[in-house]
């Protein structure tokens, strides 16, 4: 250990006799122009197609000259091009308004018309009051503004769903307490037996089983594992006619009490026999239950003679349950995904052509046998009985004179997922894949044709996509192709039958103002042959998304099984997912069965796959790299941003978490693109500035946060959204996000607008958090989800990971309180709000005096939830990292105590060796805290650290995406949530933050950390991008920086020597752009306009004191 430090002191030493730190200089601009308009956008989308929402116009600058502002604009609409290039906004004409925003402006107009295309220029005026000129032309075009817009009709097959409903009235809610109070059951299993014969005299009709467990069941029939539920007011239902048999027969059931409280299962069967006579089995005493599940428990003839019966018989409508528990469920099972076409006649030269669609879940539309455009997995999961999405494409050069065909095949997404996990089968939108669409076609002499859906459409549901499922992926049998269904004179078979009109999704239609998803890349790949006919498939990174795999020459009906997942076994085969409490059979994989033809390709339409490694099974044929594309899928979000350093393992963990951020875009962002594919509010609100710095996130947070307000409830949001009312409960630290993602797109995007639509929603919850935390003393509950997935302790990476914080939640969720209330009280003040925020100060005033007398520990000077949970514990330590981390980043500590916590921390985090034991939330803050405290050397060195438990474990590991948690044997190998270094990246070592009102100010501090030689990083505001770098050589210090037009940077420079400019010439407020230089103590302070500067100076040595006094404290 002496040795590696004596060379880390060497190497530090020499870093602080370099004078002088160097930034490559910005991008040039085009030198014919000094100011002129770019990347021009219509609510946040370049020439959309189909916007329902009032237009807001934005804009951006290219420009070569320092200091260059906007001061006025002027924005025309015309209802042609030729118009617009007149500069005469016959729509609209706003006239010059004197202002320097050039975003989120709305359209001021008369009424717009639905499914009309626009044209707008923008001219503008700069510091100098003089016009730049106008812009080049740009367009829009409009949706459906009205509902009776639409004449096209929701059609669907002619499948009957199959509403499944039983009651539990009269049954008992049953447990072994033995000897536990009845409100304080121990968490953990419970296994329940019980047998039953049907009547042998008699014809059985139909059997159905419903149950439900406090908190999570799995039902047996004699063995066979039929259903599971995961929250007890949904129960499952069950048609399990064909399962029994002749004679005795076995109910066995799985309950698990998942913390100590209320544990119980419940649950009726109910026989109907054909004479309309019923039997019926409830739980009640007479079942036998046992606390451990030995092999074979669930299996006939499993000797029970050791089991005993409930302790606990609670009947249904007692305490605490109540009569909540709904048992109903809709079977919804067609044969195969259905498919639908129509032939019409195009008579005339085409203008153009739109297509607006809607198919439920998923769907895939060709015309003539071709996609409109590249984008898959349409439209975006929503809310479905709040929202439903619609996407337009411009289609004009798929059709032809003469006939035409359009084919839509549609897969079930989340609208009709029958998994359990997540209430997804009780969904209350759950039904048939339906569709919508309607085709206009403007004809060049202006008269119009429409081909909308309706009964004259013809429809299948015995096509090739015999199963598909979100989470279990797809069975494709290519013998029952309808080939041609998509091409004009295709003949149908018998299986060809009228569409029939179906009721419309309850969710608002609107159009999918978001990025679409796309095959955003395509990966390299090797291959391993394990066996004959089976291989292992490695593409280069970490994904999400699917493989095209060409089948070669196979043999008629022969099965290709294919099969995604994040790890191997020891043995070199896939580690497979599924066939557990979650899933009743294998995840993520696909099954071909071959036609017998030459050339056959696959890949799936209607389901997506997290994965490192693919199993391919029953390939006959050799297999290789040229048979296979592995595509990484992901919303097509801008990435304006980018991240560099002298250090590449710092580059990698960039990287990283670049990738799989990408990896979790999926309509939403998902917690994991393997298990749960949900969009976990907690995971995204610790990440969302993560985001921000790396992607442009206006349109694609907004979509998650209405989904939130869609999940709202009186009292709650979601903690997953979109949800099936699974997880409806007011967690601050997870639903956070609502608010401070807002603010987020206010502050970095400038999106005022966004935050006018949503405040009334924000400020009821934000009025619940305050009765909430007010009714339990101005603190919140210890009982809640808080610091997630925090390391085990110790230093073995082979421990078993623990997801729950064994401090519990108190300060973590008063932290977000407080903090929630921070940013409504923004929020008000930009919207002229004041009593609302004077109302949230008062809160916020409460809740700081309550916070510290609560939990600041004045002999020890930290903080501590004084709450303990053993069994949650591990080899943690009781002094709670993140407890000191919320406390010193949410402002609560008072100022006389700051210091002494500050090092107490730092202490503690000494004491680990240089490393964390935080989870989800820690993470977020840790490094911050450490810099903005002046620890900027600590967090450097946890943020290279290498060995248990750190960041650079997972990259020793051979990681290529984040991962769930810190130890080898985490679940998952594609969670964003732990990997947020990624906002001192930018916030810290590139020093770019405080954004306020779209990026309009900002602040530039850099910090010059560790053995880094150089920083190089770009992100982007609503203003356009914004660069900082650095550099250390042995001549001299250079900072560069670009400063988009119209804002102003504070720039703290770590020196207060003199500092040069790239003349050479000590730099002064005459240099154009420099509004003041100011030495602050060892630091200089300036603020500067637009533009691009490199500055040249003497690096303060004082930055390199700390780590110069560890090193040396160390080494000795």
């Amino acid at each position: 250990m002496k040795k590696r430090w004596t060379r880390f002191l060497s190497g530090l030493l020499t870093a602080a006799m370099l004078s002088t730190v160097v930034v490559f200089a910005p991008t040039s601009f085009a030198a014919e122009a000094t100011l002129s308009v770019q990347e021009m956008k219509v609510n946040s989308l370049s020439e959309p197609l189909g916007i329902d929402q009032l237009p807001k116009f934005s804009w951006g600058y290219f420009s070569n000259i320092n200091g260059k502002e906007q001061t006025a604009y002027r924005i025309i609409v015309a209802s042609s091009q030729e118009k617009a290039e007149a500069h005469e906004g016959d729509i609209w004409d706003s006239t010059k308004i004197e202002s320097s925003q050039n975003f989120d402006i709305p359209y001021e107009g008369t009424d717009l018309a639905s499914k009309t295309e626009y044209y707008w220029a923008v001219e503008c005026w700069d510091e100098n009051g003089q016009s730049i000129g106008w812009s080049e032309v740009s367009r829009f075009e409009t949706g459906m503004l009205h509902p009776e817009d639409w004449t096209a009709e929701w059609i669907g097959d002619d499948i009957i769903g199959n509403t499944l409903s039983t009651t539990v009235d009269g049954c008992y809610w049953i447990w072994s307490l033995n000897g536990s109070p009845f409100d304080q059951a121990p968490a953990g299993h419970h296994y329940f037996r019980k047998t039953f014969s049907v009547n042998p005299n008699k014809t059985v009709k139909q059997v159905i089983f419903g149950f439900t467990a406090d908190d999570q069941g799995v039902f047996y029939l004699n063995g066979e594992k039929i259903g599971q539920t995961q929250a007890w007011e949904s129960g499952g239902v069950y048609d399990i006619t064909d399962k029994i048999l002749s004679g005795e027969n076995l109910i066995a059931l799985d309950g698990n009490n998942t913390s100590q409280g209320y544990g119980g299962v419940i649950g009726k069967l109910t026989i109907a026999y054909t004479d309309d006579t019923t039997d019926t089995v409830i739980t009640d005493n007479t079942w036998k239950v046992n606390g451990i599940g030995d092999s074979g428990w669930e299996q006939p003839g499993f000797d029970d003679s050791n089991w005993v019966t409930p302790d606990q018989n609670v009947l249904y409508g007692g305490d605490p349950w109540g009569t909540r528990v709904v048992m109903e469920v809709t079977n919804t099972e067609p044969v195969s995904a259905p498919i639908f076409r129509k032939e019409f006649e195009v008579k005339q030269e085409i203008e153009s052509a739109r297509a607006y669609i809607c198919g439920l879940g998923l769907f895939d539309l060709k015309i003539n046998g071709e996609n409109p455009d590249d984008t898959v997995l349409n439209p975006a999961h929503t809310q479905y009985n709040k929202t439903v999405m619609y996407r337009v494409f411009d289609v004009t050069n798929q059709l032809q004179q003469g006939s035409n065909a359009i084919g839509v095949e549609l897969g079930k997404s989340f609208y009709n997922e029958t998994v359990t996990t997540w209430n997804w089968q009780n969904a209350v939108w759950r039904d048939n894949p339906k569709l919508l669409m309607q085709l206009e076609i403007t004809y060049q002499d202006g008269s119009k044709q429409i081909v909308d859906t309706g009964t004259d459409w013809s429809v299948t549901s015995n096509g090739p996509t015999v199963f598909d499922s979100i989470y279990y992926g797809e069975t494709y049998d290519a013998r029952l192709e309808k080939t041609g269904f998509d091409q004009p004179g295709y003949k149908e078979d018998d299986s060809w039958h009228s569409a029939v009109n179906v009721d419309a999704p309850t969710g608002k239609l609107i159009f999918q103002q978001m990025e679409p998803m796309r095959r955003a890349e395509t990966l390299d790949t090797t291959v391993t042959k394990l066996d004959s006919d089976s291989y292992i498939i490695h593409p280069e990174k970490m994904t999400t998304g699917w493989i095209k795999l060409n089948m070669g020459n196979l043999p008629e009906g022969t099965e290709v099984t294919i099969t995604y997942g994040e790890k191997l076994n020891a043995d070199g085969t896939l580690a497979a997912q599924g066939n557990d409490s979650w899933f009743i059979r294998t995840i993520q994989q696909d099954k071909y069965i071959a036609k017998g033809e030459p050339g056959e390709n696959f890949e799936p339409r209607f389901s997506y796959k997290g994965y490192e490694y693919i199993q391919v099974d029953g390939y006959l044929g050799e297999l290789t790299s040229d048979q296979i594309e592995a595509y990484a899928i992901h919303n097509d979000v801008g990435i304006p941003s980018s991240f560099e350093s002298s250090n590449e393992m710092i580059n990698s963990m960039h990287d990283v978490m670049v990738n799989t951020l990408l990896n979790n875009f999926q309509g939403k962002p998902t917690d994991t693109p393997v298990w749960e594919k949900n969009g976990w509010t907690g995971d995204a609100n610790v990440s969302t500035e993560s985001m921000a710095y790396n992607f442009d996130m206006r349109l694609f947070l907004s979509k998650f946060l209405n989904d939130m307000e869609d999940t709202q409830t009186e009292t709650a949001i979601g903690n997953i959204a979109p949800s099936a009312d699974w997880s409806i409960e007011n967690t601050p630290v997870w639903n956070g996000i609502y608010f401070l993602g807002t603010e987020q797109l206010y502050n970095q995007f400038g999106m005022k607008s966004f935050v006018e639509e949503q405040y009334d929603a924000m400020r009821k919850m934000a009025l619940v958090d305050i009765k909430t935390i007010q009714n339990n003393g101005w603190v919140w509950f210890d009982t809640q989800m808080g610091d997630w997935v925090s390391p085990y302790g110790g230093t073995d990476p082979n421990a078993p990971g623990i997801a729950m914080s064994p401090e519990g939640s108190a300060i973590c969720g008063t932290g977000y309180v407080y903090q929630i209330l921070k940013t409504m009280t923004h929020m008000a003040e930009v919207l002229g709000k004041e009593e609302d925020a004077a109302e949230y100060r008062a809160a916020m005033e409460q809740i700081y005096t309550a916070f510290n007398q609560k939990f600041f520990d004045e002999e020890k000077q930290i903080y501590d939830t004084n709450y303990w949970i053993p069994e949650n514990a591990g080899l943690r330590t009781k002094f709670r990292q993140t407890s000191q981390l919320v406390a010193l980043a949410f402002g609560l500590v008072p100022e006389e105590y700051k210091d002494a916590v500050v090092k107490n921390l730092v202490n503690d985090i000494v004491e680990k060796g240089y490393h964390f034991e935080v989870g989800m939330v820690g993470n977020k803050l840790l490094l911050p805290v450490l810099s903005d405290n002046g620890y900027n050397d600590v967090a450097y060195k946890v943020l290279t650290q290498t060995t248990y438990p750190s960041w650079g474990y997972w990259l020793e590991q051979g990681a290529t995406s984040a991962w769930e948690g810190f130890e080898n044997t985490t679940r998952s190998h594609n969670h964003y949530f732990l990997a947020n270094y990624e906002e001192w990246l930018y916030k810290g070592l590139a020093g770019i933050r405080d954004f306020a009102d779209g990026g309009n100010t900002f602040t530039i501090q850099p910090q010059l950390a560790g053995s880094l030689e150089y920083v190089d990083a770009v992100t982007n505001t609503a203003y356009g991008n914004i660069r900082s770098s650095w550099k250390i050589t042995e001549q001299n210090t250079e900072f560069s920086y670009q400063i988009p037009v119209s804002t102003t940077a504070t720039i703290y420079l770590p020196t207060a020597d003199t500092i040069y400019n790239k003349d050479h010439q000590e730099i002064s407020t005459s240099d154009v752009g420099i509004v003041s230089i100011e030495k602050q103590g060892e630091i200089t302070k300036l603020v500067v306009k637009s533009g691009n500067y490199q500055f040249f100076c003497n690096t303060n040595q004082t930055v390199y004191k700390d780590d110069l006094r560890d090193a040396i404290s160390y080494a000795d």
